[in-house]
């Protein structure tokens, strides 16, 4: 297998993993929606049991947001510092081993806050009376 299959593999999986990832962060939000429940005034509120849930799912989606403002500003200062030092634009660039380790850190929290949010989501509905078991 060639490198260049290699990364491309990574590109395409790794962006696909970030749309799933997205699509299950807003059907999760909207499943602990479900639960709410309204009151007199026509407000609603959630079960406390949920806000472990809701709180994951959010905090998938900063996390999404994040990986792309901090590869952004990444990529956008070394092709910066590049064009500085009078590089071209089809030369070939060696970037530090380190730049995409913050991007891949953002990538990972936000699998696993959504991990996390489902489990939280079965553990909630299971214990909440909601489904007989």
């Amino acid at each position: 297998m060639e490198l260049q299959t290699a990364q491309d593999a990574y590109k395409n999986l790794s962006g696909k993993l970030s749309d799933i990832n997205r699509q299950l962060c807003f059907a999760g939000i909207a499943v602990v929606w479900i639960f709410a429940v309204s009151n007199e005034s026509g407000s609603y509120r959630l079960p406390n049991t949920m806000l472990v849930p809701l709180g994951a799912f959010v905090t998938g989606l900063l996390f999404d947001l994040l990986q792309y403002v901090v590869s952004t500003i990444i990529y956008g200062t070394l092709h910066r510092s590049r064009e500085r030092k009078n590089f071209a634009l089809d030369e070939d660039i060696k970037a530090p081993a380190f730049i995409n380790w913050p991007a891949v850190a953002c990538l990972i929290v936000k699998v696993g806050a959504v991990l996390v949010g489902y489990v939280a989501l079965l553990f909630a509905v299971l214990y909440s009376g909601a489904v007989d078991v």
